[in-house]
Order: C-alpha cells, then sequence, then structure tokens
C-alpha cells in the first residue's frame, strides 16, 4: 500500500513539473509575442516615417508610384467584376484576369498621367496661392478647361498605343468616347477639386486625386470597353 501511495505521489509530482513546464513555456510564449508586436510597431511606425519623408523629398516618384498603382487597381476591381462576380450571379463560368491590362493601366497611370498632375498642380498652386472662394474657382475653371481635354486623350491615346491599336481606330474611339467623358469629368471633379483645392495642402495633391481616380477610373474602364459603334448608335 505504502509502495502504491509513493507511486501516486511520484506520478502527481511530475504531472505538477509538466504543468509547471508548461506554463513557464506559456509565459515565454506571451513574452515573445509582447516583443513581436512591439517590434511590429515599431517596424510600422518607421515605416510611415520612411514613407513621409519620401513624400517631402520626393512627391513626384511617390505620387507617380501611388497614382499608378491605384488606376491599375481601379482596372482590376473592373475585371473582378466583369470575370468573376457577375458571371458566379449569373451562374456562368468565370473568366482568367487580363494582368497585362492591368499592367498598361499602371504603366499608363504612373509613367504618364501622374507626372502631368503633378507638374500642372504645381503651376497651379505656385500661379494661383491661397484658398479663397475667387482662387478655388480659377483652379477648378482651369482643370475643366484646360487640362481636361489633353488629359483625358493621353488616357484613350496611350492605352491604344499600348494595346498596339491602330492610329485610325485611335482617333475613331477618341472622337466617339471624349464628349461623354468629358461629362462625366464636370459632374464628378467639380465637387471633388473644390475639396482638393479648398482644403488638402500642396504636397497631398496628386495622391489625394489618385483616390478620387480610383472612382473615376472604374467608370472609364467601362468606357473603354464599350464599343466605338455602339456609341455611335446610340
Amino acid at each position: 500500500t505504502k509502495l502504491i501511495l509513493l507511486d501516486s505521489l511520484l506520478q502527481e509530482m511530475n504531472m505538477l513539473s509538466r504543468i509547471k513546464l508548461v506554463l513557464g513555456e506559456i509565459k515565454s510564449s506571451r513574452s515573445l509575442i509582447r516583443i513581436s508586436v512591439r517590434e511590429i510597431n515599431r517596424t510600422r511606425s518607421r515605416a510611415k516615417l520612411t514613407l513621409a519623408e519620401c513624400n517631402q523629398k520626393q512627391p513626384l516618384l511617390v505620387g507617380s508610384l501611388t497614382y499608378g498603382s491605384i488606376v491599375g487597381l481601379a482596372e482590376f476591381a473592373q475585371q473582378a467584376l466583369q470575370f468573376k462576380i457577375f458571371p458566379a450571379v449569373r451562374n456562368q463560368q468565370a473568366e482568367d484576369f487580363d494582368f497585362p491590362a492591368v499592367g498598361r493601366y499602371v504603366l499608363m497611370g504612373g509613367a504618364a498621367l501622374a507626372p502631368l498632375l503633378y507638374y500642372w498642380y504645381k503651376w497651379l498652386d505656385e500661379t494661383f496661392p491661397g484658398k479663397s472662394g475667387g482662387t478655388v474657382f480659377k483652379k477648378v475653371f482651369l482643370d475643366m478647361t484646360v487640362l481636361a481635354v489633353p488629359l483625358y486623350t493621353m488616357f484613350y491615346a496611350i492605352l491604344n498605343l499600348l494595346e498596339g491599336s491602330t492610329v485610325e481606330y485611335t482617333l475613331q474611339e477618341i472622337r466617339a468616347k471624349l464628349l461623354p467623358t468629358l461629362i462625366i469629368s464636370m459632374i464628378f471633379w467639380i465637387p471633388a477639386q473644390i475639396i482638393n483645392f479648398r482644403f488638402l495642402p500642396p504636397q497631398t495633391r496628386v495622391l489625394y486625386i489618385a483616390v478620387c481616380t480610383f472612382i473615376e477610373v472604374n467608370i472609364l474602364c467601362v468606357l473603354k470597353k464599350l464599343d466605338v459603334n455602339y456609341l455611335k448608335i446610340n
């Protein structure tokens, strides 16, 4: 009987030792998790600081990368709707993503449109400083009357160039789609640009326009995919 009791006591002691060992490992894991969380927060803080410094020192580079990425993301979102979500709703077979098309939008947005927007808004801010009502009106008016036509012409022309379309088709598409694009642009951008010029600092111009562009480019992607003859008939 004593041997049985002694054996039971030893087993309980071993059990307690294992429990203590497990508890010690849990405490160590919690300490490691705390350290990891602190390191992640420090890394995030350093990344934010680095991004802010880059935006101050290289606003064109940051704006171009951001603008190109957002324009490409808008095209990707349109493809997700067209190739994945809509077919699923209609019980149709999904199609593959057209990643070269996404790349064309990224290149067009980052390499062509973003620099144009950067220098345009830099010129506007230097030529018409301040945020008074008259100054905001002048900026919005020039934005809609001077910038819009070459900007959207570049949009269609560069995409067609990257797609390998003919000059004849490119001119035909611009003639058919430029006016509807300008109308949509005025409806969308006039209030957006009032916010831009009235409330935002100059260094955030391109980034703000990129966010607004994500909304607008989703509409432009639909226009770009429309058949030219459809617009002619309708």
